[in-house]
């Protein structure tokens, strides 16, 4: 429901400021104005109607597609108007007449915002990439100087998801041989049964010392019990309040969401996932959401590593989820004596794969002494 209630504003804008004044006739007002709804509120419709919501609806890949382009192009163009307004009334004080423009402005806009909507969404199917990343302590472990870990988080496989894209993404996470592999949570959106064969290139993630996960929000809707099986058989160690000590006093703990109490799975839970590890050790927490942050940090927490924000997706639009995520939103962080690496997600969700300005990733980090 809020999302069918926050899509009404830029319908509801659109409509009074760029339709009805200039729409010449009744029948052109009519016709526009079922257009406008139709793109509005199409995309929030499928996914409120969705089972369970905000997972992929059960229609074709590319009507998802269309829909999420149009309402993208919606809110852009909103965006655009909300930006013009103020100019044009500063261009009239001025004392310069913008009757002949009023016309055409809404038009250049429109097309401007289907445009950028255009290549938001190839920039939301575009592979991710490597970003390698160098995390210096100069208390790490002698024996961990040189130890990298690859990041993943936000899969989102789906329904509509392309399983050569997976198999991408596992191709180039191999190709850093990296110590380990960590996965920060929402790797599906969708049940095993409809899901399970283009999650099934995971099962090629190679590392060292292991694949580890934890669950996300979404891995809980599409019906984690089921999931947590499939990928113990893929050979990803899932880490609920728990931890594995690894080789060179790495102590490798991940938590459980904090959305799994609505599933009558258990809450993160700090003491059981950070139990009986050695002072020697350096602590690196894996959590998809953001809500426990100082809590990790006031465990004695050196590292955590999450994902959940997509990194904002959208330039500017990042500044509102940073604020809805403790002023966390993409990249690296000091909360106090510990670090915090947020990722922008390694692939995109497919009911709307869209990214302007921030680029999905592979994250390399390497531990160092900086010695």
């Amino acid at each position: 429901m809020f999302l069918l209630f926050i899509t009404f504003i830029p319908f509801a804008y659109i409509m009074l400021r760029a339709i009805l004044p200039h729409a010449k006739s009744l029948r052109c007002r009519l016709a526009l104005g079922v257009v406008l709804l139709t793109a509005s509120f199409q995309l929030p419709t499928m996914l409120a109607l969705a089972e369970p919501p905000l997972l992929d609806p059960e229609i074709p890949g590319w009507l998802l597609i269309l829909a999420a382009w149009e309402f993208t192009t919606v809110w852009i163009f909103f965006v655009l108007l909300l930006v013009a307004d103020p100019v044009r009334l500063v261009v009239v004080k001025l004392g310069t007449s913008t009757r002949r423009f009023d016309g055409v402005i809404p038009i250049v806009l429109v097309t401007a915002a289907s445009i950028i909507s255009a290549i938001g969404m190839v920039n939301g199917k575009a592979a991710p990439e490597v970003h390698r990343h160098t995390y210096v302590d100069r208390t790490l472990p002698r024996e961990l100087d040189g130890f990298t870990i690859a990041l993943l988080a936000d899969l989102h496989i789906g329904k509509s998801s392309d399983r050569r894209d997976i198999e991408e993404i596992v191709r180039r996470t191999n190709a850093l041989h990296p110590d380990v592999i960590v996965i920060a949570g929402d790797l599906v959106s969708g049940n095993v049964r409809k899901v399970g064969d283009k999650a099934a290139p995971l099962a090629e993630l190679r590392a060292k010392y292991g694949v580890f996960a934890v669950p996300g929000n979404h891995d809980y809707y599409s019906g984690w019990p089921e999931w947590r099986k499939r990928f113990a058989s893929f050979g990803i160690v899932t880490l609920e309040n728990d931890r594995r000590l690894l080789p060179g006093k790495l102590a490798l703990a991940g938590i459980t969401d904090p959305d799994a109490r609505w599933f009558g799975e258990p809450s993160p839970d700090f003491d059981a996932a950070l139990r009986d590890i050695p002072p020697d050790h350096f602590k690196l927490l894996v959590a998809h959401q953001l809500k426990h942050v100082r809590e990790a940090r006031e465990r004695g927490v050196d590292l955590q590593l999450s994902g959940h924000t997509h990194g904002g997706v959208v330039v500017g639009l990042d500044r509102l989820v940073a604020y809805k995520n403790d002023g966390f939103v993409a990249g690296w962080y000091r909360v106090g004596d510990m670090a915090l690496y947020v990722s922008r997600g390694t692939s995109q969700r497919k009911n709307l794969p869209i990214r302007l300005g921030v680029p999905s990733e592979i994250v390399l980090i390497t531990l160092s002494r900086g010695e």
